[in-house]
């Protein structure tokens, strides 16, 4: 039975980046849960609309 992603589209959460992505993103963790942030900073702390959840990994864009 596959496990139900620990955030939602659509949610905000506020998440460290805290380490360099793929292609100008910036990887986060949420509850052992990877999140890649379009123009994430390592280093940086920000608010992240979710725009899709998977079941591995979430992708989410700054906002504020």
């Amino acid at each position: 039975m596959a496990s139900r992603p620990p955030v939602d589209a659509g949610e905000v959460v506020k998440v460290h980046i805290d380490t360099p992505g793929p292609a100008g993103m910036g990887l986060a963790h949420w509850e052992d849960y990877v999140i890649y942030v379009r123009n994430g900073v390592v280093g940086q702390t920000h608010q992240v609309k979710i725009r899709h959840a998977g079941r591995t990994y979430a992708e989410g864009d700054i906002v504020g």
